[in-house]
């Protein structure tokens, strides 16, 4: 059997509790975990969530847009007697739900999954999020623990990219499996 504290999850857990304690000191200070597809990053990040009371709202970066990691401006009706129309920002759904949360008083982890497969477009989007802690003009709630992960470009099919402006607000973790963690791994399934 594999001592649970010798695997890679360990590693995962202690930065983010990291995280979690800046974030309490109110220093914002989210994580960015590196390493090769199937190591566990999306799992531990939800078995954290879990352990701690959060609420995980999952942004798999390389699937969106701008503006549905920042929402949208839709036209309101059109007021006659000024001609003018007036412009009504809409939140996106992640936003909502983080928010939705934070009224019935329930912490969120944001993970923002796939951030190096994300277009530069894209990633410039999320931006704010990860350096104001803001969505358009609305802030996140204090609580709320903001995780990245992704691949190294080894182990991309496109080329791997994470704008410097973002890399410099993330503690970076580079996670290396080893023997230890191949063995927890096995140990998770009969006749291993």
């Amino acid at each position: 059997m594999v001592n649970f504290k010798d695997s890679i999850d360990t590693s995962i857990f202690m930065y983010l509790q990291i995280s979690k304690k800046c974030l309490e000191l109110g220093e914002n200070r989210p994580v960015l975990m590196l390493s090769s597809p199937g190591v566990g990053k999306s799992t531990a990040v939800k078995e954290f969530a879990e352990i701690n009371g959060y609420d995980l709202v999952l942004l798999r970066i390389s699937n969106e847009t701008p503006d549905t990691i920042t929402g949208f401006d839709s036209v309101g009706e059109m007021d006659e007697s000024v001609r003018t129309a007036s412009a009504k920002h809409i939140r996106p759904s992640w936003f909502q739900k983080i928010m939705d949360n934070h009224e019935k008083g329930i912490k969120s982890v944001l993970f923002l999954d796939e951030l190096t497969t994300a277009d530069s477009y894209v990633q410039g989007s999320a931006l704010n999020i990860v350096f104001d802690r803001r969505c358009h003009s609305e802030y996140l709630p204090d609580d709320v623990l903001i995780v990245a992960a992704g691949n190294y470009a080894a182990s991309l099919s496109n080329e791997m990219t994470v704008l410097a402006p973002m890399l410099n607000r993330f503690i970076v973790i580079n996670l290396l499996p080893g023997q230890k963690d191949l063995k927890h791994f096995l140990c998770k399934y009969d006749g291993s």
